[in-house]
């Protein structure tokens, strides 16, 4: 009997989050309030569209990071992708950022150094949704995420740049400032 009263409590406390019908009782698995349709996050690298002059014409462009490809609007109707199909080729975006076409992607130039070249590559990762599996878990609304990798291109050859070397050059510091 001591048990029971000592107990009581922690059962009156446990049932507050189902609902009974019938004999039966059903928790809120859902409690979170992010539809499974909504996405976070964007695919492309630049908010906004950025001017820039392609086959002499004045374009807005922005970087659809998820896709490689620079998403062009020639015009409010008209919308076009610019695939990286060949090398060395190059466009300024917003009359200060070099991006430049290598091995079918697109890198960003940060800056040369005598023989090497410093390239950043965002790269977005697609999540999709997932639903709640139990009542102690949420659901989590699809997901764009921006990962960012760099490149050093030297004497024709694509390598990672490693961490202690973008520490001692300063290029994280230099992208966080971006």
């Amino acid at each position: 009997m001591r048990y029971f009263i000592f107990l009581f409590p922690l059962f009156a406390i446990c049932q507050s989050n189902s609902q009974s019908a019938g004999g039966f009782r059903f928790y809120d698995t859902n409690k979170s309030n992010i539809t499974l349709y909504q996405t976070t996050g964007s695919r492309f690298y630049h908010e906004k569209f950025l001017t820039s002059i392609i086959k002499g014409k004045k374009v807005e462009v922005r970087f659809d990071a998820f896709k490689d490809a620079m998403y062009v609007r020639f015009n409010d109707n008209y919308f076009e992708y610019l695939m990286p199909s060949k090398n060395n080729v190059s466009i300024l975006l917003g009359g200060k950022e070099p991006w430049l076409a290598y091995d079918n992607k697109w890198y960003r130039l940060l800056f040369k150094d005598k023989k090497k070249s410093y390239l950043f590559k965002p790269i977005v990762e697609y999540s999709k949704p997932r639903m709640a599996n139990s009542g102690y878990s949420v659901n989590k609304a699809a997901e764009f995420k921006l990962k960012k990798r760099f490149f050093v291109l030297e004497a024709g050859t694509l390598k990672k740049v490693s961490k202690k070397e973008l520490k001692k050059i300063g290029i994280i510091k230099m992208i966080n400032s971006l």
